[in-house]
Order: structure tokens, then C-alpha cells, then sequence
């Protein structure tokens, strides 16, 4: 929240004399407490010439306010002034300025929009999830779809299925995107039993985004892994497939066989992108933290909720597919 404060900003009155701070009702008391008390990043904004107002001067429910770090904006050198702030707002809270792209580039703009999520995934989370709306939904929905298409194609392509490739990636994005529309009521209610309501358009644009970085990491390496053992024994997923589908138990053994040169790099390579998906998936859900203006400890206590209830419905799925 970004306060613009004026040199006249505390003495600012009603025709009666009465002044606007002191009343209960002042919509800009109620909106600076409303951020105050959420916890989010609330930053004093000096205009001309303006001074912060001490603590005497504001009624006690705004005493927090006047230890906000300020950011003046002078008249003379106001375009720099105001670069600093937007690179501040950038680096410390994620933001980025909102571009509508146009359907000419739309698909370049998804495209950019997805290398940053895997860099950067903050900005992008919450850009998607901060705010939410029916735009930013759609947004999140297309990259996921995008991500999943890519990564299913990714592990196709690795593991030779040849004319299945298609049918390969048409049911492993459904099932993805089922996953997903499982995984944003999951998120809402964990972030909700801290106290955060985030609406089921702000749960389900993070869950999208959770699962597209997490999911191209996922399957960079599973591509990775796949291609060494390839390289290591032609033929390899082919003769595993057809055991499979037989009901061979001897199908694992021919996997075992191929441990050597090429698929022991392919181990390490996709070991080293897994470990950079884990790291991805903190800084992702940093992202949400950020998004959701949450404190430290209600993330931790929306991440244990979530991943532990995850893991409780990944134990009975294995065991109802057994």
C-alpha cells in the first residue's frame, strides 16, 4: 500500500474543524489500518516536500504507521525519485508493471511469461495470484496448459513412444489440469486456516503456477534421465513397455541393466534439475507469501497443511491403485 502524504496530510479537516485523522470513519484511516492490521507492506510516500507525521499526531491505532520506512519524491529529479521506487517495489515485493499484450503476441508473451516463472517465479506469482481476477486466471490457466504440453511432450519424446506421443500428451495434461482443479481448493484451505482468505481465483492461479514451474522441472529431468538410459541401451523403453503391458515382473530388471556411462550422466544431470525444481518450489511459494501478504509463520503453517495432505492422498491413491 503506497500513502501519499502531503505537507498538509495531518492537518487535513472537515468544514466543521474536525480533523479527518481523528475520525473513525476517514476513509483514509480505515484503509491504513486495514493494511496495518493485515501486515502488509504499507509505504509512506512524501510529496512535496512533506515530512513524516510523528507518532503524537495519529490516533493509536495508526502509531504503527510512523515508523513505516518513507519514500520522498521530490520535484526536481521526480522521474528518477519515482524509477527508485518502482525498482524498490520490484525488488522487495515482486511487482511488475501490468502489460496487456495484444493477440498478435499473445503467444510470445505466454512464452516470456513462463521462462520468467521458472527464473524469477515471484513476479509472476504475483502478478497472477496478488491480485486475481477473470484475466489473470485465464493467464495462469494458459501457461499451465502450455507447461504441461511441453513437459508431456519433453518425456515423450525421451522415452521413443513414437505414434503413442500424442494420445501420451493429451491424457497427461487432463490429468494434470484435474490435479490442478484438486490442488486450488487444497491451497485455499491451508492459507485459510491461518487466517487468510485468498478467494478461489487468487488459490487457483498460484496452484497453476506451482504446477507449471514444478512440473517443466519434473519432467526436464525425467527427460534427461530418460534420454541417458536410451543412450546407454537402444531400446530400452520399448522392451520395458511391451514386459509391462505383458504383466512380465522382469520389466524393472531391463532398466537396471542400462545403469552405465551415459545413464549414470543422465542420473547425475537430472538429479541436479531436480534439486533446482526443489529450490524453485520454495522461492515459488515465497511467491505466494508475497501474493497473499502473509506473515512467515502462516506460511509455514499453510506449507505443512498442504503438503502434508498432499502426501496423506498420494499414500491412498498408491494404495488404491495397488
Amino acid at each position: 500500500m503506497l500513502a501519499v502524504i502531503g505537507p498538509r496530510w495531518t492537518d487535513a479537516a472537515y468544514p466543521s474543524g474536525t480533523l479527518r485523522l481523528d475520525d473513525p470513519q476517514d476513509f483514509v484511516r480505515r484503509e491504513l489500518e486495514a493494511g496495518l492490521e493485515a501486515g502488509i507492506a504499507v509505504i509512506p510516500v512524501l510529496v512535496e516536500g512533506a515530512a513524516m507525521p510523528p507518532s503524537a499526531s495519529l490516533p493509536p491505532s495508526l502509531a504503527p504507521f510512523a515508523r513505516c520506512q518513507a519514500v520522498a519524491l521530490h520535484d526536481v529529479g521526480w522521474r528518477d525519485d519515482v524509477a527508485r521506487l518502482a525498482n524498490e517495489l520490484r525488488r522487495r515485493h515482486g511487482l511488475e508493471p501490468s502489460i496487456r499484450s495484444s493477440p498478435s503476441n499473445r503467444a510470445g508473451a505466454v512464452l516470456l511469461e513462463g521462462l520468467e516463472l521458472l527464473g524469477r517465479p515471484l513476479p509472476v506469482i504475483v502478478r497472477l495470484a496478488g491480485v486475481g481476477g477473470r484475466d489473470a486466471l485465464t493467464r495462469a490457466v494458459v501457461l499451465l496448459t502450455t507447461a504441461l504440453v511441453l513437459g508431456n511432450a519433453l518425456i515423450g519424446s525421451a522415452l521413443s513412444l513414437g505414434w503413442e506421443l500424442p494420445s501420451w500428451i493429451l491424457s497427461g495434461t487432463v490429468v494434470c489440469l484435474v490435479a490442478c482443479a484438486l490442488l486450488a481448493p487444497i491451497l485455499a484451505l491451508g492459507w485459510r486456516l491461518t487466517g487468510i482468505n485468498v478467494g478461489w481465483q487468487r488459490a487457483s492461479s498460484g496452484a497453476a503456477c506451482l504446477l507449471s514451474g514444478g512440473w517443466m522441472y519434473l519432467s526436464a529431468g525425467i527427460m534427461c534421465f530418460a534420454l541417458g538410459l536410451a543412450l546407454a541401451e537402444p531400446g530400452v523403453f520399448t522392451t520395458m513397455l511391451s514386459s509391462w503391458r505383458s504383466g512380465d515382473p522382469a520389466a524393472s530388471t531391463h532398466a537396471l541393466t542400462a545403469v552405465h556411462g551415459p545413464a549414470l550422466a543422465g542420473i547425475v544431470v537430472s538429479t541436479i534439475v531436480w534439486l533446482g525444481g526443489l529450490a524453485w518450489t520454495f522461492a515459488a511459494w515465497n511467491g505466494l507469501k508475497v501474493a497473499f501478504g502473509a506473515r512467515v509463520w502462516q506460511s509455514c503453517v499453510a506449507a505443512t497443511f498442504v503438503g502434508g495432505l498432499l502426501l496423506i492422498l498420494g499414500r491412498v491413491a498408491t494404495w488404491a491403485a495397488s
